[in-house]
């Protein structure tokens, strides 16, 4: 089997959540990745379907994958993986859903 995407660090998050044993201290300790991979909407494309027919208005075309920095925490703020979204295969890019595919698929083994 191929290696799972991703950093080192999100990798040993992956690898964690499937040992299925693995205690809030042993997940506490483990490192944040610097950075991830994430679907994105871009601030400059907010008004990018302004005056065009609902038929036209491919919400493909606003989604990107994009590496994003993982965000410094402030006071009283805590870190939460995200296991689900409203990014669904309906809406996401046609690369993004096979990669989603292949990535269930490896971990399914």
């Amino acid at each position: 089997m191929a290696d799972p995407p991703g950093t080192p660090e999100l990798q040993n998050i992956r690898a964690a959540i499937l040992a299925g044993d693995t205690t809030g201290d042993d997940f506490a300790a483990l490192p944040v990745p610097p950075s991830y991979e994430g679907i994105t909407v871009r601030r400059s494309e907010a008004e990018m379907f302004d005056g065009l027919d609902s038929p036209d208005k491919d919400p493909r075309k606003s989604l990107h994958l994009d590496e994003v920095a993982t965000p410094q925490l402030g006071p009283g703020e805590a870190l939460v993986a995200v296991m689900a979204s409203a990014i669904n295969y309906n809406t996401g890019c046609p690369r993004c859903h096979a990669e989603a595919r292949r990535t269930a698929a490896a971990y399914r083994g």
